[in-house]
C-alpha cells in the first residue's frame, strides 16, 4: 500500500491547512499613525525572508555601514538561516520597535536596514557563548553575564519566565551581515 506524501505548501502551491486561518499581519507607525499590513506582503514588498524587530534601545546600536556583522540573540531558538550553496543569500529586513502592539509590538520603516544572514543557531547554552562571538552583540550584551541578565529582563517579564528558565531555555543567534538601508516600500507608505 502507498500513502501519499502531501507536498509542503511551498511546493505545491496552496496551503490547505492554512487557508480558513486569518493573514498575519505587521503594524508599523507612519507619520503618526498606525497602519496595518500583510506581513507576506511587506516581505515580498522588501524581497525578504523575515522581518526582525529590535528593542528601541538596542537599534540605534547596529553598526549600519555595509559589510558589518552583528549578533541578535532570541530566547531558545532562532527562525532565521543562512542560504544553502545553492540559494541566493537570504536577506531580512532589520527594523525598531517603536511601541506595544497586539499582538505583535508597533514598528517604523524609518532607518530600516537589510542584512543577510550568514550563520544562525538554536537551543544554544549561554556558557557556550564564546568571547568571539559576543563581540559581535549589541551594548550590554557583551558578555555571558550580561547576555544573561539582559536576556532575562526582557524575556522574564514578557513570557513569565523565572530567571533560571530563561537560563535553562538557552538563546538561538543568529549573525548578520548589514547590507546596508531598506530601500522605500511600495507598500508600507
Amino acid at each position: 500500500m502507498t500513502e501519499k506524501i502531501p507536498l509542503p505548501s511551498v511546493l505545491s502551491g496552496a496551503n490547505s491547512e492554512n487557508k480558513d486561518k486569518p493573514k498575519r499581519t505587521v503594524q508599523f507607525v507612519i507619520g503618526g499613525q498606525v497602519k496595518s499590513f500583510d506581513r507576506d506582503t511587506v516581505k515580498e514588498d522588501y524581497r525578504v525572508e523575515d522581518i526582525v524587530r529590535m528593542q528601541p534601545e538596542d537599534f540605534p546600536n547596529i553598526d549600519a555601514t555595509p559589510g558589518s556583522l552583528f549578533l541578535h540573540l532570541n530566547l531558545r531558538e532562532t527562525p532565521n538561516r543562512p542560504a544553502n550553496p545553492d540559494e541566493p543569500e537570504r536577506k531580512y529586513l532589520i527594523v525598531k520597535i517603536v511601541g506595544p502592539g497586539q499582538p505583535e509590538p508597533l514598528l517604523t520603516p524609518e532607518g530600516a536596514l537589510l542584512a543577510e544572514c550568514v550563520d544562525a543557531k538554536s537551543n544554544v547554552p549561554y556558557d557556550e557563548l564564546t568571547d568571539e562571538l559576543l563581540a559581535l552583540s549589541l551594548p550590554g550584551l557583551k558578555d555571558r553575564v550580561s547576555a544573561l541578565a539582559t536576556m532575562q529582563k526582557r524575556y522574564g517579564a514578557s513570557r513569565g519566565l523565572s530567571p533560571k528558565e530563561v537560563e535553562d531555555a538557552g538563546v538561538g543567534y543568529t549573525i548578520f551581515r548589514i547590507l546596508g538601508p531598506a530601500p522605500a516600500s511600495n507598500v508600507v507608505r
